[in-house]
């Protein structure tokens, strides 16, 4: 019950990255985003050229994280769900 949403940087980008890795990571982000989304909401996925560097942008519209959570999203292997449901990326 929630929809997708994808948009294109306005110009040719090239990245270095791990595509795999990226992947991954990407994926898993995106997947957080629609779960935590109300029925009938929207994960939007952009890229984004910023100042000559890509920029992966995903927006839900979900809650948001705890306030007591906030500190610890880029900490390694770091979830707010229950032990055994996270997938440890913030």
């Amino acid at each position: 019950g929630v929809a997708l949403s994808f948009a294109g940087a306005e110009e040719s980008l090239i990245v270095a990255a791990d595509p795999v890795q990226s992947r991954d990571a990407l994926s898993h982000v995106i997947r957080n985003a629609v779960e935590v989304s109300p029925a009938g909401g929207t994960v939007t996925v952009r890229v984004e050229s910023r100042g000559g560097h890509a920029a992966i942008v995903v927006e839900d519209a979900g809650p948001g994280p705890n306030p007591a959570e906030v500190d610890h999203l880029f900490d390694p292997f770091f979830s707010g769900r229950a032990a055994g449901r996270g997938r440890g990326l913030g």
